[in-house]
């Protein structure tokens, strides 16, 4: 590991512990950015280390896989197809397929597929309408998107908006 990412950490670190027992005004918001770049710093830690042998952060420590996962996920309802991120990811299409399969555990497609139902799943669930997230995600409708979701992740999006609704209500009758 590199000893100035460990210092710049321990820097974070100390500013999140100055921030969270002082309590000014915006410590939260200032206490959530600092969390966040302490994930972005571990993160990136691991991915230089090699440490995950299959998953996401595996995908990322290789430099021709990780070009294409962050193009997926700058751009998720872009209609991908595995041509062009073998050609971001500058190998042949074969070989792409096969690093991607051993390195992220599924085949580009399916984790394309499954990044844009966890971001769809999320916005359903935070009241999204369903239409505007299918449109914004690459589905042709709501439909389409219902049966995928149900299909991959075994929940129908009227379950997901019951569910916002009544944290909704419950979050506004607290004090």
């Amino acid at each position: 590991v590199d000893v100035p990412e460990i210092g710049q950490l321990n820097l974070l670190v100390e500013l999140l512990m100055v921030e969270h027992t002082r309590q000014r005004c915006g410590s939260e918001s200032v206490l959530n950015r600092i969390a966040e770049i302490m994930v972005v710093f571990i993160l990136r830690m691991q991915i230089e280390k090699g440490s995950a042998d299959v998953g996401l952060i595996a995908g990322l420590s290789d430099q021709r896989i990780s070009r294409a996962i962050v193009s997926i996920h700058e751009d998720p309802g872009r209609n991908w197809n595995n041509q062009e991120l073998a050609w971001i990811s500058g190998v042949s299409l074969s070989r792409f397929c096969e690093i991607f399969k051993t390195r992220v555990g599924k085949p580009p497609m399916s984790y394309v597929r499954a990044y844009r139902l966890t971001l769809a799943k999320r916005e359903i669930a935070c009241g999204k309408r369903l239409k505007n997230v299918a449109r914004h995600y690459g589905y042709s409708s709501g439909e389409a998107l219902c049966r995928a979701l149900k299909k991959e992740l075994g929940v129908i999006p009227r379950e997901l908006q019951k569910l916002h609704r009544h944290s909704y209500s419950v979050n506004r009758a607290s004090p």
